[in-house]
């Protein structure tokens, strides 16, 4: 395939037989297996060198590859400015291709305009910095006759006035008949490279259809197929030369570049909003819903009481000489989180509970009061009948083992409290009743277990870490699925500047919105900080920098935004399970455990909690090694991204 300069080439041949592909090899997007490739006359091997190639090439892909957020003028100056050209350049060139293309007000936003329209934006996009060569995937395809010819009017007035050079494809070759050369590709092998008179002076004919068909019909009678072959019938050969001569296409190392795309991430982000938004929101609102439904005391449990002794209006306060203690009892256990139900029978009282209506039940016999101050009296002495009366009779319904077991801590509390009052009241020491141990510290409340205190900061961090995955992986998709990463390539930016661009706008993103998932915790939810709060803001921010990776890994591995989004939302519940956010990992089957550890959330969680409860530092083995386990995940996260990209590359 030969393409002089100051030529219009035009490219036909069905769908799927290369031509896309001859096109994305020219630009630099794809590498030969083997063969030459030299492009503007340079066939430099030196792949360090400062030429540069890309900026010199205008591209328009197939597909619009536009960002339907912006407006026609934003886009233009953007990649105006990405090509290094100046602003009164790009305004100067906006209103000339505005005129020239009868665009839209150019003030209008993309998702506004219909195809035609965005086609020729498209189209626009690639003469904007006056390139010496124009690659054209498919340009006037759903275009009406009119748009042609202005677009092949301009086409031939910059080949001849300014030798300029054209390569356009196109799936019907008579779209191509004011074209200076036509090649034809079918098959994977180019069949002819010829100018339209000649083709048809060649075959005889009189339309360039007829040329094609022709020259299909000679191609099968050689039973020529896809492979690689010597083609010499048509002058054309292949010795498929394992060699790649091409410029340096990705070496205009503008500095610039990083700040207009960084620019670019955020007007982005503003743009499309309302799907940021709803990344950034999903693993909050599953963080805010974790956190509010989950670790707190249980209240309003209905529960059936049947006193025999007496009834809650004869309840007196408590004294040696009160003969209703059974009345005081229950009063200890009645608050906020017990809703007490009278029954006059147990048998009642029972049945609510198999039923379900009532949690559980309590029964005090008649002369319950009477029973426990003589079994107090005599101790070890008591009699079977003190015995037998001084039991309270509690049946839990346990089919709901929290509620269960938070009733029956609740009861033993409640009882505690009653009889050490009334070794008070009896002038006796209350210490006489105390089990003999005692705890030391109160570091986790009784009644709510601490499970709030406990949970809440594995909660934090696993929404911080998420939090970035969706929204880089989707940034980044995004761009290549609508096209805008093709062309952004091709503007002389290299992938590396593109994946730095949007890790400095996620970082600022994700800083902004840890420090208010952080705040907002610690003050909603009150939160115990014990620690230092640079070692806290310190190990949140290396969970969000992992995060950041991952949605980078994802963007690389994945090849649609929702596979990376659905990932990242379905890593959340095994973070959830399996990094002793909610359970501690040595009540897990021991199997699993190892596997746990190694997780890149369950040693800094941990650490996490050291730091928020224990007050722990560095110097803490539980600490620093949350700390190198997330710096390890990290690099391991960042070393196999630059692996993927150099192979992109």
């Amino acid at each position: 395939m030969t393409v002089p300069k100051g030529t219009i080439y035009g490219l036909v041949g069905a769908q799927g037989c290369g031509k896309t592909t001859v096109l994305y090899l020219i630009i630099g997007r794809k590498k030969l297996d083997s063969g030459e490739l030299w492009v503007l006359n340079d066939n430099s091997l030196n792949f360090t060198n400062n030429t540069k190639t890309k900026p010199r090439i205008g591209f328009m892909p197939q597909e619009t590859a536009l960002y339907c957020e912006f407006t026609i003028s934003e886009f233009m100056r953007y990649f105006g400015t990405l090509t290094g050209l100046q602003s009164e350049q790009i305004r100067s060139q906006i209103n000339f291709l505005a005129d020239l293309l009868l665009l839209p007000n150019i003030n209008s936003k993309i998702k506004h305009l219909d195809v035609s329209e965005k086609k020729r934006v498209s189209f626009g996009l690639a003469l904007l910095r006056e390139p010496e060569l124009l690659v054209l995937d498919e340009t006037t395809f759903g275009l009406d006759t009119l748009y042609k010819e202005i677009i092949w009017k301009h086409l031939v007035d910059i080949t001849r006035k300014f030798h300029a050079t054209v390569i356009i494809t196109g799936n019907g070759i008579d779209e191509l008949q004011k074209a200076d050369i036509i090649g034809i590709m079918r098959k994977g092998l180019l069949v002819a490279e010829e100018s339209p008179p000649s083709l048809l002076e060649r075959f005889e004919v009189n339309t360039l259809e007829s040329a094609f068909v022709k020259l299909s019909t000679e191609q099968d009678g050689l039973g020529v197929s896809n492979t690689r072959a010597v083609f010499n019938n048509f002058g054309l050969e292949t010795d498929y030369v394992a060699r790649y001569i091409v410029g340096d296409y990705l070496t205009d190392r503008n500095r610039g570049h990083i700040k207009v795309l960084v620019l670019k991430n955020f007007i982005w982000f503003t743009r499309y909003w309302l799907t940021n938004l709803s990344l950034i929101a999903i693993p909050l609102i599953q963080c805010i819903i974790l956190v509010v439904s989950y670790g707190r005391p249980p209240t309003h449990l209905e529960v059936a009481v049947v006193n025999y002794e007496s009834n809650h209006t004869e309840c007196k306060p408590i004294s040696c000489e009160n003969p209703h203690l059974g009345c005081n009892y229950i009063s200890y256990v009645a608050d906020e989180f017990i809703k007490l139900v009278d029954y006059g029978s147990e048998a009642e009282a029972l049945t609510s509970v198999r039923t379900g209506r009532h949690y559980a039940s309590v029964v005090l016999r008649q002369n319950y009061t009477a029973a426990l101050t003589s079994r107090m009296d005599s101790w070890q002495d008591a009699n079977d009948w003190d015995i037998f009366h001084s039991i309270i009779d509690i049946t839990c319904d346990f089919s709901k083992a929290n509620i269960g077991t938070f009733l029956k801590l609740h009861f033993h509390k409640g009882f505690r409290e009653f009889i050490k009052e009334y070794y008070e009241a009896c002038q006796r020491n209350r210490n006489d009743v105390l089990l003999p141990f005692q705890w030391k510290n109160n570091v986790y409340d009784i009644m709510n277990l601490g499970m709030t205190q406990y949970s809440s900061p594995g909660i934090l961090l696993t929404t911080i870490f998420l939090l970035p995955v969706g929204l880089t992986a989707f940034s980044l998709m995004s761009e290549r699925k609508e096209g805008v990463l093709d062309r952004t390539l091709n503007a002389g930016v290299r992938l590396k500047e593109i994946l730095i661009s949007h890790f400095i706008s996620n970082f600022c993103f994700m800083v902004f919105f840890s420090l208010v998932i952080m705040g907002a915790a610690i003050y909603l939810l009150e939160l115990v900080v014990n620690g230092s709060f640079i070692l806290v803001g310190a190990l949140a921010l290396l969970t969000g920098l992992c995060g950041i990776y991952v949605g980078y890994l994802l963007s690389l591995t994945c090849k649609t935004e929702s596979s990376a989004i659905w990932i990242a939302l379905a890593a959340y519940i095994p973070c959830i399970c399996m990094s002793a956010i909610l359970w501690p990992i040595q009540g897990m089957v021991s199997a699993l455990r190892p596997l746990a550890y190694a997780l890149p959330l369950t040693l800094p969680i941990e650490s996490m909690r050291s730091i928020m409860q224990q007050g722990w530092g560095l110097s803490n083995v539980m600490v620093y090694l949350g700390f190198i386990t997330i710096i390890l995940w990290s690099v391991f996260f960042v070393v196999v991204c630059h692996l993927l990209i150099r192979n992109k590359e």
